[in-house]
């Protein structure tokens, strides 16, 4: 029999784990060397602010965005850190026996869809529309259906890059669909604030994780609401009340389909939510909104979390495990919210 698994776009897939080259050992690059890279383009991008005031800075701004950009990219591509993260993250599948899929970089998906839309256009011999790229087919799906989860907003950090897909059953046996961005970065010459976490992990070298999560919630609640990052002035009175202050204020919640449109039964639709979000549940998302700055998205029979987190530390084995960790910390607060939907 084919193992199946559930996946929140589809229905379900066959399990299939991508396989992943191992990579050729990068060039060690210095520390200092890597961090500077980044000063030089902060210090560009300032150069160029003060350039509207006095137009001689860009003389000097252009040359240390250009110079930091091109250290930056040298960097990565001698120490080989993209397929160094893809084998990683491949190493997480076969460990956890998790379904695996590697999305491209957001670089080379630009190129690749840049050349598609070029030999699109040449083909049809119509006039490309401007600033418009096709996108990866499984990227784009997850934009229509939880497009909020991914977008930048002031006051939080977003998933910018997904680089995997994982699909698997939690220790609970509860279904799950994940995506994960990963990103390895040399903090030695960042503020010493910057250089321990919340676990005391100390160190030049930190993972920023970034996570969106799907559950199933095994029946239709007819609810489509979003609970979304609060804005930076508070709590909001626009958006849809609880009782409790502390939620209101860590969540804008809003009940509309995905386009943002509210339903003709909005009332029916927000007492449900309102029988979804007991204390117990919504106790549970304050806790994860302090230890990842989750969202929530409740979609009909599905229920999306998004989240992240920083670890200082080079050793991805304590990342694996803490990946797996919010894994099972998402599932249950799925499975409480599931236990007042039915």
């Amino acid at each position: 029999m084919t193992n199946r698994l559930w996946d929140p776009f589809v229905g379900e897939i066959d399990f299939k784990q991508e396989e992943v080259p191992k990579p050729r050992p990068g060039i060690k690059i210095p520390g200092w060397l890597q961090s500077a890279t980044g000063i030089l383009i902060l210090l560009g991008v300032l150069l160029f602010v003060i350039a509207i005031f006095y137009r001689d800075a860009l003389w000097l701004g252009v040359p240390c965005i250009g110079l930091g950009v091109a250290g930056m990219l040298g960097a990565d591509y001698l120490s080989n850190k993209e397929l160094q993260i893809d084998w990683l993250l491949f190493g997480l599948a076969k460990q956890n026996n998790w379904a695996f899929e590697i999305l491209p970089s957001t670089n080379r998906q630009k190129a690749e869809a840049l050349e598609q839309l070029l030999s699109q256009s040449n083909r049809e011999g119509k006039e490309r529309q401007a600033g418009m790229l096709p996108m990866d087919p499984r990227l784009k799906r997850i934009h229509e259906r939880v497009g909020d989860l991914l977008r930048v907003k002031i006051g939080r950090v977003t998933m910018l890059e997904i680089d995997a897909f994982f699909w698997g059953k939690t220790e609970s046996e509860i279904p799950f669909w994940m995506a994960i961005g990963l990103v390895k970065s040399d903090i030695t010459l960042a503020a010493s604030s910057l250089k321990k976490d919340r676990f005391g992990n100390t160190g030049n070298q930190a993972y920023l994780l970034q996570m969106l999560c799907a559950y199933p919630l095994d029946r239709d609640t007819n609810i489509r609401a979003r609970l979304l990052h609060e804005n930076v002035a508070g709590e909001s009175r626009r958006d849809f009340q609880t009782e409790s202050v502390e939620f209101n204020r860590q969540f804008n919640i809003s009940i509309a389909d995905r386009w943002g449109n509210p339903p003709e039964d909005v009332k029916a639709k927000e007492l449900a939510l309102v029988q979804a979000l007991s204390p117990a549940t919504q106790a549970t998302l304050i806790e994860l909104k302090t230890k990842y700055d989750v969202q929530v998205v409740i979609d009909g029979d599905t229920i999306f979390y998004s989240g992240w987190d920083k670890l200082n530390t080079d050793d991805f084995g304590i990342v694996a495990k803490h990946i797996a960790s919010i894994g099972e910390a998402f599932a249950e607060s799925a499975v409480s919210f599931k236990d007042y939907v039915e």
